[in-house]
């Protein structure tokens, strides 16, 4: 999927993703500020900041410093200005573009980014690019999901592609990794890996809640493959296989919070 692609389901999903998506990302941001151990002056950017949440976060623990938040979509950047402005955050500004095209050095103390490893094309890009404008010593932080990432929701996707003798995909993003990919990725560019966790968070939550959390991140991109005219049956076989067995799910909501030195 390009960046093009992804930059149109979150234009179309802006809204829905702060209101079903950010709730559960809370604690996440709130683990990775605290690993990040904030003097309070740093100058910092947050890519694919979505609409703003781990941004303003990170800038409300700043008295002396500044974020960026960076993200292809001019909907999101829209949301996240409008909740810069509602919290009357000063010290923290919005850019709707795509990062590789954004030309920095040796300029930033801290780069955060959550949620985005997975849509990657090319994770080397995107590391080479933090390494770049990171100065030395300077710190990023990532929030990745893993493979065990919503794997009963994924199952019962992949019973129904099966169904119609399709190839299955990943229900968000293009690539899950596991812990060490990432870590490998990060010291092969000559970072250094300060801490590395996984979390994992198990959740009891109606169908319905649930595929609009999903759709929230993905506008059913992962029923692509199939023609027009099958997508609703799809869709409702889906619905039907996640409900078959209770009215309630159990999801899993797990991945890595990992934080390493430009070295």
């Amino acid at each position: 999927m390009s960046s093009s692609e992804v930059k149109k389901i979150y234009e179309k999903r802006a809204l829905d993703y702060e209101d079903f998506v950010i709730p559960c990302k809370i604690c996440q941001y709130n683990m990775l500020i605290g690993i990040l151990d904030l003097e309070g002056d740093e100058l910092g950017v947050d890519i694919g900041c979505g609409p703003g949440e781990l941004t303003c976060m990170l800038a409300e623990k700043l008295d002396e410093g500044k974020m960026w938040g960076i993200d292809l979509s001019s909907n999101m950047v829209d949301i996240a200005s409008k909740k810069a402005q509602k919290r009357d955050i000063q010290n923290v500004g919005f850019i709707a573009a795509d990062y590789l095209e954004l030309e920095y050095e040796n300029k930033f103390d801290i780069c955060v980014s959550s949620y985005l490893f997975h849509w990657l094309s090319s994770p080397l890009s995107f590391i080479r690019w933090i390494k770049q404008v990171l100065k030395k010593d300077g710190k990023l932080g990532l929030i990745s999901p893993s493979p065990e990432w919503y794997k009963e929701v994924q199952a019962a996707y992949q019973t129904v592609m099966e169904h119609y003798d399709v190839k299955s995909e990943e229900i968000v993003g293009k690539n899950m990794y596991l812990r060490r990919d990432i870590e490998e990725y990060l010291e092969k560019e000559g970072f250094e890996i300060q801490i590395s966790n996984e979390f994992c968070f198990r959740e009891n939550i109606d169908v319905e809640s649930c595929l609009k959390r999903i759709d929230a991140k993905s506008d059913q991109t992962y029923f692509r493959k199939l023609p027009k005219e099958m997508k609703r049956d799809a869709v409702e076989m889906f619905f039907k296989e996640l409900k078959e067995n209770t009215e309630e799910l159990i999801t899993t909501e797990s991945g890595y919070i990992v934080v390493a030195k430009n070295r």
